[in-house]
């Protein structure tokens, strides 16, 4: 059998992964012997991983924005190139 659950619009996924967990802990308790369940198709797991790139990426910003400081030797100069396109 499938039991398929989706997240409603606005509801924090993390907190549904762990409530459907717990439920179906407590209803494994009532199945007949032999019978068992698994979570097999798990979204959040890449929550965590996505969190983590995001912070990589900010590291490497700024190392970027450092190397080219150091290269440069002038914040004016190294925040020109970041910053969105200007025409005159």
């Amino acid at each position: 059998m499938v039991l398929a659950v989706f997240q409603m619009p606005g509801s924090n996924a993390l907190d549904l992964q762990q409530h459907v967990k717990d439920k179906m802990e407590a209803l494994s308790k009532r199945f007949p012997k032999g019978i068992e369940y698994g979570l097999h198709y798990d979204t959040t797991r890449s929550s965590g991983r996505e969190a983590r790139r995001d912070h990589h990426a900010q590291r490497s910003i700024g190392l970027v924005i450092l190397v080219v400081f150091i290269f440069l030797q002038n914040w004016r100069t190294t925040l020109i190139p970041p910053s969105p396109f200007r025409c005159r």
